[in-house]
């Protein structure tokens, strides 16, 4: 997080709390990366965290930020097939002026509105500026409440991507059985393969989080309308 002499003089142009575009999304196992977007962003918003659902660094009216509702729906024993399984949020934006550096700042709770992650402390950039946050991704259904900070922004329009990474399956994990048992939505075909053996998608990976490869593997998906009628006729 930057901090710049000009906050207080941009101060006036404060605006009201307000959603992302979209303002939901479900992560599942089949549909792994919600991408949303809000801009362009003028405001300041220097304002802490706090551990509550109406922490006041993302409180309406009168504070500049974003929300976004995300869900997890994923199988109760996610982490047993995954042990590492991750979930990442990574924001990107264009400053407005190239020389000056905008900043925001991300905070997530969870559906009791206990804080879980952070980039506030994160390192803001002027060329290629990001925040991120990395959470354990856990079996079953879940809620998580993203708020987006304008802690300094001058026209700028953000995207934010949230990914699902299943990471390697453990040693002794049943892979087809654990999709077996959580098949895909009716017209969709799914299959794991992984990293190591799919350097396209490590590659994407290392882009998206920012640089830096890490292990896992994709779940990749394929309309499958001919497949799923040629085994209805069987």
């Amino acid at each position: 997080m930057m901090k710049h002499a000009t906050v207080l003089a941009l101060a006036a142009c404060a605006s009201a709390a307000h959603a992302a575009t979209p303002d939901s999304g479900t992560i599942t196992l089949y549909d792994t990366e919600i991408i949303f977007t809000e801009g362009p962003n003028v405001g300041v918003n220097p304002t802490p965290a706090t551990s509550d659902f109406t922490g006041v660094q993302c409180q309406n009216p009168g504070v500049d930020c974003d929300r976004f509702a995300l869900t997890l729906d994923l199988p109760e024993n996610l982490t047993d097939v995954f042990p590492s399984a991750l979930l990442r949020i990574n924001l990107t934006w264009e400053n407005m002026v190239p020389e000056v550096g905008e900043d925001y700042d991300m905070y997530a709770y969870d559906g009791d509105g206990n804080l879980i992650g952070d980039s506030a402390d994160d390192n803001t950039t002027v060329v290629n500026p990001r925040e991120s946050i990395t959470l354990a991704a856990l079996g079953g259904q879940s809620e998580v409440r993203i708020d987006m900070i304008y802690f300094l922004t001058i026209g700028s329009t953000y995207t934010n991507t949230v990914t699902l990474d299943l990471g390697p399956p453990s040693e002794d994990a049943d892979v087809d059985a654990f999709f077996e048992a959580n098949p895909p939505p009716e017209g969709l075909l799914g299959f794991f393969i992984p990293a190591d053996q799919d350097p396209v998608e490590a590659e994407a990976r290392s882009a998206r989080s920012g640089g830096g490869s890490f292990g896992g593997g994709l779940l990749l998906l394929a309309l499958a309308t001919a497949l799923g009628a040629t085994r209805r006729r069987r």
